[in-house]
């Protein structure tokens, strides 16, 4: 497996692992506590402002738009993590570099969906979030 190969793999488990986050939490729920609350609130960190950006004409996702925006979500991540080495081919250059920069770069793409969702929807003049 070479080096980008591995890149590519690792920013996506670290997304797969924090999209479990909500699912681990709710279901831990009754032995965690307020611990198991925290993890899932942070587990809702992705799919959850694109749900409030989109909420104007999709009132109810449900769990169909919560699998839909973990999967769109999973392609976009591993999307971005093959152009990265493309573009930045020195952060394969250092394997510490390689190592933990997935740790950090799996949620750029996320947060521009994010971003650019809700700029659209104010650009449109609909509420975000209400």
């Amino acid at each position: 497996m070479t080096q980008e190969h591995r890149f590519v793999l690792h920013t996506t488990l670290v997304y797969l692992l924090f999209s479990s986050l909500a699912v681990v939490g709710n279901v831990a729920k009754p032995a965690g506590g307020e611990f198991t609350d925290a993890l899932m609130m942070t587990g809702y960190l992705w799919p959850f402002p694109l749900f409030l950006a989109l909420h104007h004409w999709i009132p109810d996702a449900g769990m169909t738009g919560f699998l839909l925006a973990i999967s769109g979500g999973l392609i976009l991540v591993a999307l971005f993590a093959i152009y990265i080495p493309r573009r930045f081919p020195y952060i394969l250059q250092s394997r510490w570099r390689a190592n933990v920069s997935p740790l950090i770069l799996w949620y750029v793409p996320l947060f521009a969906a994010q971003a650019i969702a809700i700029g659209i929807v104010w650009a449109m003049g609909y509420p975000v979030g209400e």
